[in-house]
Formats: structure tokens, C-alpha cells, sequence
């Protein structure tokens, strides 16, 4: 089979994720998780007591040609005292393969004194594009040529439980839980997966006050997946005059990364995380852009909370 430049690039790095036992990338990876936890888990829905609306846009490894690029639009808001809704939309693209969905999810929170424990179901559907037209075939009449365009949508569920204070979170969340078959054809030792792997995410938070413009959050997420080795990130964040943002995580094996957060006003804040790859991948891919914005519209008769740590 002989691929054309850009094909034998992706190739390449399929090969260099085989010899580092893992799995071709699956779900979208983010880096700025903490600053809105509907991303990794749905029992996050309605708890910042607002719509909530996020917008985020990650280009990985920029200077490998059809390399990941993702974009995820999120909406949730509390709907009743307990009770919590939101929808994503995202669109995850890696050379010929495609990726979009669609999520819908209902949380349940359980109010205690000082605290809220929160359980959340998201469902929805992933269409799998694949355009076998950007691969160029030796052998024509090999059975994956000429395919045109190939695609599957797949059902998909998640869960998950969130614990929280105004300075202490804890949650965690399981994703694909239907594990649904999403590829046929699967070549000898390819590292594409052939269902939805399960994966799993464990994340646990405490901001410290040091004064009203001042404050430190160390956190940790703890990332699982079926066939593919723990991602755990260690991160720190510093809070300046309850406005402005600055913090690094450390993703073990795979990257370090710089991000900020402001807002600029107690609504609207936007942010920036910069990726520094440390395995082989990152360092010919030179890192990835990732830059988010939020907006929250307060409820009828509520004021947005502000400052919001998580």
C-alpha cells in the first residue's frame, strides 16, 4: 500500500503510539479540564447555578500536516433545585478520519450543609467519518480501496459522580460505557481501535486562600483506558485579584503544559493552554494550541457566583 506524504506522516505517528503501547487517539484530549469539568464529567451539569456556555478549540502537535484538531461547543444550566441539563457538540479530526457528536445529559445533585454531591448520565451518538480518497492504493484491488467515503454512528453513555464545596471537588466519570463497535475493518497489528474503549477519569481538587486577591489550587486527574496505559496529570494553578489565572500541569509521559484564565468581566472569561510535548510525538510535533472561551448567563433572580475555582 503506498501512501501519499501526508499519509505516510500519519503513518509515522501511528507507529511511534504502537511502540509506545498505546492506543490511536480516541477521545478529544484536553488541557483546560479544570476550568470546566463538563468536559470530563457529566454530573458537572448545573453546578455553577448559570447557564453556562464554553466554546474550545485544540490544534495538537501544528507542525505535522492532519493532525488532531478539535472543537467542542457546551451549554449547561441547573433546571430546579436539584436538578441540572447541558448538550455538547464536538467535532474531533485526525487526517482522513472525522469525528463529530452530539450529547445530551441530566444531572441529580443531593444538597448537604456545605456541600453538593452530584450524579450525572450523558447520552448522545458519534458519527465516524472515514475518507478513504486521501489514501493513495499500490493495489487496487485491495479490499479497502475505493471505499469512498466509509462512515458509523455509534450510541454512546456516560456517567458520572461530583463532589463538591466552594474549595474541594472530587469526581469521577466512565466513559462509553455501551462499548460499541464502531470499526469493521481492522487491520493485522493496527493500533486503531475497534469499539468504543471505556475510559475512565478521577479528579480531585482544593483551592487554598491566602487573601480576597490570592489563592492556590493543586489538582490531579487521573486518566484509564481499555488497552492503554494510566495519563495522569498533576496540575497548579495560581488565582490573582479573582480575575486572572496562571498555571502548569504535568501530563506524565506525554507533555508539559502553561495555561491562563481571565475574566474580564464577572461573566465572560476566555483562556490559552500551550502543550510542550516530552514524548516522541510532541517533540516532532512541536506542542499544541488550545484557547477557550465561556460565558455565563445568570438565572432569573440569581447573580453569577464570583469567583467561581472550579
Amino acid at each position: 500500500m503506498k501512501l501519499n506524504k501526508v499519509n505516510k506522516i500519519l503513518l509515522g505517528i501511528l507507529l511511534l503510539m504502537a511502540s509506545e503501547k498505546a492506543i490511536a487517539q480516541q477521545d478529544a484530549m484536553f488541557s483546560q479540564y479544570m476550568v470546566n469539568h463538563f468536559v470530563i464529567n457529566p454530573a458537572y451539569a448545573g453546578s455553577r447555578e448559570a447557564i453556562s456556555s464554553f466554546l474550545i478549540n485544540r490544534n495538537q502537535w501544528i507542525s505535522i500536516p492532519g493532525a488532531p484538531k478539535t472543537a467542542m461547543l457546551s451549554i449547561n444550566t441547573p433546571i430546579a433545585l436539584r436538578a441540572g441539563v447541558g448538550l455538547q457538540i464536538i467535532s474531533d479530526q485526525i487526517g482522513p478520519k472525522n469525528v463529530t457528536g452530539a450529547l445530551g445529559t441530566y444531572s441529580y445533585k443531593l444538597p448537604f450543609k456545605k456541600s453538593n454531591l452530584a450524579f450525572g448520565l450523558r447520552i448522545g451518538a458519534f458519527n465516524y467519518r472515514f475518507d478513504t480518497n486521501k489514501i493513495e492504493y499500490k493495489d487496487q484491488t485491495d479490499i479497502y480501496a475505493n471505499q469512498g467515503i466509509v462512515q458509523k454512528t455509534a450510541f454512546n453513555a456516560d456517567f458520572g459522580i461530583f463532589y463538591y464545596t466552594h474549595k474541594f471537588f472530587a469526581g469521577f466519570a466512565i466513559n462509553h460505557l455501551s462499548n460499541t463497535l464502531i470499526n469493521k475493518h481492522i487491520y493485522k497489528n493496527s493500533v486503531e481501535p475497534k469499539y468504543l474503549s471505556q475510559h475512565g477519569f478521577l479528579h480531585i481538587g482544593y483551592t487554598f486562600e491566602f487573601s480576597d486577591n490570592f489563592a492556590i489550587q493543586p489538582s490531579l486527574l487521573i486518566r484509564a483506558s481499555q488497552g492503554a496505559p494510566n495519563a495522569n496529570d498533576l496540575n497548579l494553578n495560581l488565582m490573582f485579584y479573582k480575575r486572572f489565572w496562571i498555571g502548569a500541569s504535568i501530563r506524565t509521559k506525554n507533555a508539559f503544559v502553561v495555561l491562563t484564565q481571565i475574566y474580564l468581566t464577572d461573566k465572560f472569561r476566555a483562556g490559552y493552554a500551550y502543550d510542550l510535548g516530552i514524548n516522541k510525538i510532541g517533540q516532532v510535533g512541536r506542542g499544541a494550541h488550545e484557547v477557550f472561551i465561556g460565558y455565563d448567563f445568570a438565572k432569573k433572580n440569581k447573580s453569577v457566583v464570583h469567583p467561581r475555582y472550579f
